[in-house]
Formats: structure tokens, sequence, C-alpha cells
């Protein structure tokens, strides 16, 4: 339910007057105290993106903000590998069937020729506990990961999260969905309390 008016796209139109005045402006604050800043309000966009613009809005926030949480495209970018490649962690999350583990390991296998360190992805399995599924340690395996969150499907309570424009965790925090989601949020935030120690 909110309303975006301003987007990054439009904030990096002049990269060299960019601050965090101007990224202010561009960015919508929820209820629970999550801020959103849109990456563009055209889909598709294909207007080209200037990644020094992208460099310099992640600084300005990072130095804002406790986290960042960056939703990049499945499609990936020049813009999307340079995030991918700053990124401290990088949660990859699939289903578990045999189209989607191909299409990740696609992925992961063309991001460790790019020169991505692997030991920063972290696999998110999505909507686990369907019968015929490929179970969370196969989609491990295959993608020769040590392991994997799975993440149980809860569809009603996701339908009724998505469509009431409300997060998950607070329309149904005891949700098994929302505390697989605290416990993921928990285990990313050590990891980089360790590493920042």
């Amino acid at each position: 339910n909110l309303k975006v008016t301003l987007t990054l796209a439009d904030a990096i139109r002049n990269v060299d007057g960019l601050d965090m005045t101007v990224l202010r402006t561009c960015l919508v604050s929820h209820g629970s105290g999550v801020q959103l800043l849109s990456a563009s309000a055209e889909y598709p966009s294909f207007d080209p993106v200037d990644t020094r613009g992208v460099q310099r809005a992640l600084s300005l926030l990072g130095r804002q903000a406790v986290y960042l949480v960056l939703v990049l495209d499945r499609c990936l970018s020049l813009v999307a590998f340079y995030v991918a490649q700053s990124a401290v962690v990088l949660l990859c999350v699939l289903r578990p069937d045999f189209v989607s583990l191909r299409r990740t390991k696609l992925m992961l296998d063309w991001l460790g020729e790019s020169g991505l360190d692997r030991s920063r992805v972290r696999l998110v399995v999505n909507r686990t506990g369907t019968s015929g599924e490929l179970s969370v340690a196969q989609a491990a395996e295959a993608l020769e990961m040590k392991s994997a969150v799975d993440l149980p499907d809860e569809t009603k309570a996701l339908l009724r999260a998505v469509n009431s424009g409300e997060p998950l965790q607070l329309t149904a925090p005891s949700a098994k969905f929302s505390r697989r989601i605290a416990e993921l949020a928990k285990e990313l935030r050590d990891a980089a309390a360790r590493r920042q120690g």
C-alpha cells in the first residue's frame, strides 16, 4: 500500500548532484519502520542506468541505514551484477522444482565464472512442503551448496498478506513462514556482526 512518486532511476539522473537530501525525497516509509526505494516506476524499464549513480546511492544509504536489502531482477543486468558483487550476503531464492533448480544453477555458474565469491551466497528454497517437490538437501547438493534455508508454503496466509499490502511478519507473526523469516534475519544479522567484528 505504499505510494511511490520518485525512484532511484529519478535520483541518479544527475549523478554529480546526488546526495542524501535527494535520496530522502525518493524514500517511502512503511509503518513498520522499513523504508523503500523503488528502482523504477516503469515496467519493463530498458533505460540505461548509470552504475556510478547506483554505486553512489548505495554508498550514501549504507551510511544512514543499519541494513540495506536489495531485490535484484531475475535477469542479470550490469547494475544487478554490480550490486551482487558488492553485497555482503546474497540470498538466492528458488522453488523446489527442476526448472527453477536448473535456472538457478546456470545463474550461479555464470556469477562464479564472473568472479563472484560463492561463499557469500545463501540458498533459500521457497514454498516447501508440497508433494513431489525436490528436497532442500537435493537442491543444496545439486547447486554444490553446503546447506539451504527452507521457507514453508503457507499459501492462504501469504495471499492475505500480499492482497492486504502488509508484510506477513505483521499480519501473521506466528505462521511458520514468518518464524523461518525471523530465523533467517537473525542468521544474517549474526553473520554481519561477525564480519564487522
